[in-house]
């Protein structure tokens, strides 16, 4: 089969999968003019989407317009014209001036297609509530999601805690950052920081992270949140008053 890569030039590749993967295993072929998946083995070629879109009609006569490589076109209609769903891809450079780490190929999240890390430009070290009305040894009721996509919630919740101020707070810094243009930052999850560190700071190697402990939104206890360890992978909890560990905001859109 022919179709034109992201740079508009026609390849042909042999397609393994038409389709969408369920969880299970089962794949299931799309309806005409819904989201077709390509799939291959090559690793580079994970983020293929490609959407089938009505057919357009082509010139009459006894003879169409030049094809690629010289191949000459038929009367008619063309065939399905195949375009690109995504803007970004892993490791661009997102909107905000950061790296996107985080491409959401399988349309599972409601609220976001792409996360985004900031750049190193960002990065602070804070406390993970600021020092004043016990914020740092009392639970925030909201701010216990480890998930995907669950810093967002997480860093409201901390931010509506009474005293929390961005020079103190890792989540009210992030809450008011501008940066790129962008003014939705916040302060990631576990799973979300777990995957910065997995995707931007180790296999990609960029983004100028520090060998050093980050601190995550996601609350374990009253007293306890979990971080991510950059220097060598693990996570774990630490008391909220440790003003020593860093902090790199994301975003989604």
């Amino acid at each position: 089969m022919r179709i034109p890569s992201l740079l508009g030039i026609e390849s042909t590749i042999e397609l393994s999968k038409i389709g969408r993967s369920a969880h299970d295993g089962v794949w299931t072929v799309p309806a005409v003019g819904t989201q077709i998946v390509v799939t291959a083995d090559d690793p580079n070629f994970t983020n293929a989407f490609w959407v089938q879109t009505d057919a357009v009609e082509g010139p009459t006569g006894p003879q169409g317009p030049t094809g690629p490589q010289g191949a000459t076109g038929l009367t008619g209609a063309t065939g399905p014209i195949w375009a690109s769903t995504f803007t970004y891809k892993v490791g661009d450079t997102g909107p905000g001036g950061g790296i996107i780490f985080f491409v959401d190929r399988y349309n599972e999240y409601a609220n976001f297609t792409y996360l985004e890390v900031a750049p190193v430009s960002a990065q602070v070290q804070r406390s993970w509530a600021t020092n004043i009305n016990s914020n740092q040894t009392t639970a925030v009721s909201g701010a216990d999601s480890l998930a995907l996509g669950g810093g967002y919630q997480n860093t409201l919740d901390i931010v509506a805690q009474t005293g929390n101020v961005d020079a103190t707070c890792a989540a009210a810094y992030c809450a008011d950052l501008v940066s790129g243009g962008q003014s939705d930052w916040y302060l990631p999850s576990v799973s979300e920081l777990k995957m910065v560190y997995d995707v931007v700071a180790l296999n990609l190697n960029v983004g100028t992270f520090s060998n050093a402990l980050y601190w995550s939104s996601s609350e374990r206890d009253a007293e306890m949140a979990y971080y991510q360890d950059f220097n060598s992978g693990p996570q774990g909890t630490s008391t909220k008053s440790l003003a020593s560990f860093r902090v790199r905001p994301i975003r989604r859109f």
